[in-house]
């Protein structure tokens, strides 16, 4: 589990990168929540 989160985060930091959202922060993402980025916003829900 740890390691697919590990694995999360970098998607998600990846994600933020290329979207131009230079600041994320990793205590945000948790087991229990998923961030959904669309067309520049972000949508925060739970799995």
């Amino acid at each position: 589990r740890e390691s697919l989160m590990r694995l999360l985060r970098d998607d998600m930091q990846c994600l933020l990168t290329t979207t131009n959202i230079s600041y994320f922060d990793p205590q945000i993402l948790t087991s229990q929540t998923v961030l959904e980025i669309k067309n520049g916003t972000i949508r925060r829900g739970g799995l």
